[in-house]
Parts: C-alpha cells; structure tokens; sequence
C-alpha cells in the first residue's frame, strides 16, 4: 500500500499525494495544469487504466440485492462497448473482438448468478461447491474486464487451464490445506494464477473532513491512498488452511474468539482532516489513523508496516493507548504543497467493510478479500466432492469447524460479488 505516486511527463517529475490532493478543486483553491491532465485524474487512485472513483454506502442487510442489480448491467454488450474499448485503448479495428469478450463476461456473469442461487438454497453437502464455481464464474469475469485479448476464454495460456490449485490432506478438515501449482517460471498458475495477476488490494478510505475557522465542517467519505496488485507480493509456496480463510474475512472477526482463535487483522478507522482559515486558504492537514483496541503483540507488527521518509519524522507523532493507538500526520500546507509529500512512502494492506471502519492487514498480504474467498471455498468444495469422509465427520459431529465453514460460505456468497461489482464500477462498496 503506497500513499505517494510518481508522474512523468514532458521531462517534468513530479510528486502528488493520492490522499485527494484535490482537496481544493471543487473550492477552486488551486489551479493545475499537466499534460492535458486534470488534477483529480491525477490524484484518483487507479484500478487498470480506470480511476477508482470513491466510496458507495450501502445497507448490509439489503447488499445481495444491491449487488446483483448492478451486475446487472454489465450483461448490455452494447453499452459496455466503448468503455471496455477506451479501457483497454483499442482501437476500430478490434472493436468485434471486444464485443465478443463482453459477451463472455456475461455468460460468466449468468453463470456466478445461477450457482449462487443454487448454493443459497441447498443444503451444507453440496453448498460449497456451488459456491465455489461461482466464484470461478466471478473471477473470470474480473479476468475478462481486466485481461486483454489473450485473455479471453479459449485464447488464453493452456497453464491457465485447471483450477491452479490442489489440495493436500491432513487429520480432519482443519488438517486441510491448499497448495498454489507454481510453474517453471515461478508464476501462480491456473484460473487462480490468472485472477491473481490481474487483481489488487483495496486502497484505504476515510473520512474527509473539511473544518472552517468558524467551526463549521463538511464531511465526506473519500479514498484515501493508492492500491497494490498482487502480482507485486511473492507468493508463498506454503499452503493455506480453512482457518487462515476464516481469519481474513471481516465479518469473522468477532466470531473467531469463540473457538480461541484471534484473526490477524486489526480494525482501523482513517481521518483526513483539512482546516482552513477565515478567507478560506488551506491552514494545516493532518492524516489520522486510528487503530482500535487490540493484543499489544500484533499492533506492534501492524506498525512497523508504517514506512515514512526521514524528512517526514518531525510530523509523525504515535499516540500509544492502553489498547491500541493512533498515527497522527500533520503538516502545513507549504509542506504539502511544495515538498516531497509527507504521508507514508507504505501502510499495510486494507479490507474494505465499513464506511468508518477497514480492516489492516498483516502477514496476510499475499491475498485480497476475494482471494481469501477463492482459497477457502476452493478448499471446501474439492473436500465435499472428493473427499467427503471429512466434510461427513464435521457434519455428524456439528464441529465449531464446520458451523464456521457454514458462515464462511453464506459470507461468501455475498461478498465475493460485491467486492467483483466494487473492481467493475471503479468504486469501493462499504456497508453503513
């Protein structure tokens, strides 16, 4: 995760902070000018070629419905043409190629929607299964809005052609664990190594909070910092187990301690607090980052994921709590302005959930949200099916383990496409 971006153009260098440097445009407080480019173009953080635009609030109860109605418009080939061309810069000549790609996403798209309406009303024998081939469904459609031509179904790699995982097997269902096939070259390989090289991280978000000399204050939910593909974190050779999975998912998080288990992600809540003085001129900006309480131990690790500049010391202050703690940024606006910009050059990791709560992520990087979904379903669904032995003795026995692979597939099945509608929209999707 970086907050400062480097841009070239015409032999001129510059630096820009991605925490919306736009923070005057819309008062017209500044002017800018680079290349043909617009200041918010150039502070928008990017997922491919297209901008992450902001943060969408939604109701969480109502977020399966939502999700699917905005899915639903990536079935119009028609409408979707001249985007997915400009995406892509393609030019006329390629134009029937695109469209035959967009009709694959569809299919794709009528595939991930019928397998989860069938894992949503079956049964935990076969549940999984059907949840994982949605998810299948769901990554190729990633794949083909991302990927290019070569990327499309039945042009792409023959290695891409099996699931790119395997599963090897232990003393019961926790025992299980999942292997990436790794090829020659070092490369992730199957579906699994296709999606992963086009997917990303989430940027953080937070809130934006503009605050006059007067008291008055405007606020706003706003993304924060740049993302990070994971094609650029190594991928270890080591297995995941279903607790790994369950330990990467937020709505797990509070579940976890029930079985004497601790995920190592750590809630945080961003601030990006600007005041200004009576004629309305940019005082002082300070980025807040507020870690809730937590085990000393991991908080500790989180933080040494902050990586600053030396120039930038002076401004940080770390505000340790009996639980927990805060990152406290500030800076004038000649610094910000006219200096390298002093936010962190790294931060860990975040899962989007709330609008005023994100997850930060530690050793578990390697993998997004959706990734973690990928594993553990992928994980689940080959034990129902050739393995059964195992998912019949949790079942009988009504193991804590499997009424959490239960939740763990029920989350799923919401999130998974949420978070693939979030990459096609070029917006993070939070709940209230």
């Amino acid at each position: 995760m970086f907050f400062v971006a480097r841009y070239c153009a015409e032999e001129i260098e510059t630096f820009f902070v991605l925490t919306r440097l736009s923070i005057g445009l819309s008062r017209g407080r500044f002017k800018w000018a680079c290349n043909g480019s617009s200041l918010e173009e150039w502070c928008g953080c990017k997922w491919g070629s297209e901008l992450v635009h902001g943060v969408v609030v939604i109701n969480g109860y109502s977020a399966h419905d939502y999700v699917w109605r905005g899915l639903r418009q990536y079935h119009d080939t028609e409408a979707l043409l001249p985007r997915l061309m400009h995406h892509h810069n393609l030019s006329a000549k390629h134009t029937e190629n695109a469209k035959k790609q967009l009709e694959q996403l569809s299919f794709c798209l009528t595939q991930a929607q019928e397998f989860t309406q069938s894992a949503r009303s079956t049964g935990p024998a076969t549940k999984s299964l059907q949840a994982y081939y949605a998810l299948t469904a769901l990554a190729n459609v990633e794949i083909l809005w991302k990927g290019s031509g070569d990327d499309c179904i039945g042009r792409r790699n023959g290695r891409y052609n099996r699931h790119g995982l395997h599963i090897q097997t232990g003393k019961g269902l926790g025992g299980v664990t999942v292997v990436p096939q790794i090829g020659e070259t070092g490369e992730v390989e199957g579906l699994f190594g296709l999606w992963r090289s086009k997917s990303h991280h989430t940027p953080h978000y937070g809130e934006d909070k503009y605050i006059s000399e007067t008291g008055a204050a405007e606020h706003s939910i706003r993304v924060l910092s740049g993302i990070t593909p994971l094609s650029d974190i190594q991928f270890p050779k080591s297995g995941f187990s279903l607790l790994d999975c369950f330990k990467h998912v937020p709505e797990m998080w509070e579940i976890l301690p029930t079985i004497g288990e601790q995920s190592p992600m750590l809630r945080a809540e961003v601030q990006n607090i600007r005041q200004f003085d009576k004629s309305d001129k940019l005082v002082s900006i300070e980025l807040r980052t507020t870690i809730h309480p937590c085990d000393d131990e991991l908080y500790e690790k989180m933080i040494e994921q902050f990586q600053f500049t030396p120039n930038s010391v002076s401004d940080v202050n770390y505000v340790k709590l009996r639980s927990g703690g805060a990152i406290q940024q500030r800076m004038n606006t000649r610094d910000y302005l006219l200096n390298a910009p002093r936010l962190p050059d790294q931060a860990p990791e975040a899962v989007i959930f709330r609008k005023n709560l994100l997850f930060l992520v530690g050793e578990g990087k390697v993998l997004n949200e959706f990734g973690y979904y990928y594993v553990g379903l992928y994980l689940l669904g080959m034990v129902t099916r050739y393995h059964p032995q195992l998912w019949i003795s949790e079942l009988k026995r009504n193991t804590s383990l499997s009424q959490l692979a239960d939740q763990f597939v029920d989350i799923a099945l919401v999130r998974m496409a949420l978070l693939v509608l979030s990459q096609l929209d070029c917006q993070l999707i939070v709940y209230e």
